[in-house]
């Protein structure tokens, strides 16, 4: 969601090298990256391939805090789907008015938010549905006594980022897949992002 908002909003330019340590300090906290490294020159693109914490932090202060909980919320985090099952959870995201640095920043690597496996498989989804969420659904269509089919209307959709943000980031998600974190993710004869 990181980099969807920041190539939507035009954060910074594609091939601009962040400077990226292995620690930093926000607020009262210091977050740091997996792993211990040196200054690293990571493109956007490189810290998605790398999952870099302190990478994402970077890009998410250029993103800002509002546009951050603004595409966290169109993405569809800290609400219900509306798949209409009972007993959905909502996931935790902060109300805006409460954000701080730290929540900005762990929110910016996914730890300062709370999702449930149903919001993030929308977010890929979105990303690989050319920037459109759909509403997920459970039922596709039902079927009465008599064997008639019944379709379910189309699920409603919005277009979150634009299709060339989309595809830019799932360039970013396939690199990650194919050099990154994501390497054993690979499946012979598919690109997979991820």
């Amino acid at each position: 969601i990181t980099a969807a908002a920041a190539v939507q909003e035009q954060a910074l330019p594609l091939d601009e090298r962040l400077s990226v340590p292995w620690t930093m300090r926000v607020g009262e906290f210091t977050i740091h990256d997996s792993h211990p490294h040196g200054l690293m020159r990571m493109m956007l693109g490189d810290v998605i391939a790398e999952s870099s914490n302190i990478g994402a932090v970077q890009v998410a202060n250029r993103v800002g805090a509002r546009d951050m909980f603004d595409y966290l919320w169109r993405f569809g985090l800290g609400h219900e789907t509306g798949i209409g099952f009972p007993g959905e959870a909502a996931g935790l995201t902060l109300p805006l008015t409460q954000w701080t640095d730290t929540t900005l920043a762990t929110s910016a690597y996914g730890q300062g938010l709370a999702a449930t496996p149903l919001q993030m498989v929308s977010v890929y989804a979105t990303i690989a549905n050319d920037g459109r969420w759909v509403q997920p659904r459970l039922v596709q269509a039902t079927v009465d006594e008599d064997g008639e089919r019944h379709a379910r209307a189309p699920s409603p959709s919005r277009r979150v980022i634009s299709a060339a943000s989309a595809d830019m980031v799932n360039r970013m998600l396939a690199y990650a897949v194919e050099y990154g974190t994501g390497t054993n993710a690979q499946i012979a004869g598919y690109q997979v992002a991820g």
